[in-house]
C-alpha cells in the first residue's frame, strides 16, 4: 500500500533488514557552545552528545511510534591537555581523532 505512493508524500520507506545511511551536517557556532556550558565555568571541558528521534507508522497504526537514539562523541587519541573530553580553547580535533558511541542506559528508548 505504502510502497505504491510517490517518494514526496511517505517519506523514507524502509522494509525489515533494509538500511539508510544519511549525511547530515548540523553546524554548531562557538558562541552557541560557550552558552551551553556557561553554568559549569571556569571550566571549558564539554562532552558532546547528539540525540536523535525517528517517527514512524504502518498502515493499522493508531498512533506514531517514535525511537530515539543518544551517542556522544569522545576523543580516542588524548593528548596531556585535553584528555578524553573537548576543550574550547583547543584546535579542532581531526574527524579520525572522534569517535561516536551510544550512551549507555539512554542509548535507544521507544514511546
Amino acid at each position: 500500500m505504502l510502497k505504491g505512493l510517490p517518494a514526496q508524500e511517505r517519506g523514507l520507506l524502509l522494509f525489515p533488514g533494509q538500511t539508510h545511511v544519511s549525511d547530515i551536517e548540523l553546524p554548531i557556532s562557538r558562541i552557541e557552545i560557550e552558552k551551553s556550558i556557561e553554568d559549569i565555568k571556569p571550566k571549558k571541558h564539554f562532552f558532546p552528545e547528539l540525540i536523535g528521534l525517528v517517527s514512524y507508522t504502518y498502515p493499522l497504526a493508531t498512533h506514531n511510534p517514535q525511537t530515539g537514539f543518544i551517542f556522544y562523541l569522545r576523543k580516542i587519541v588524548p593528548d596531556e591537555t585535553y584528555g578524553f573530553a573537548f576543550d574550547l580553547d583547543e584546535p579542532i580535533v581531526p574527524a579520525g581523532n572522534i569517535t561516536l558511541r551510544a550512551h549507555g542506559l539512554w542509548s535507544e528508548y521507544a514511546t
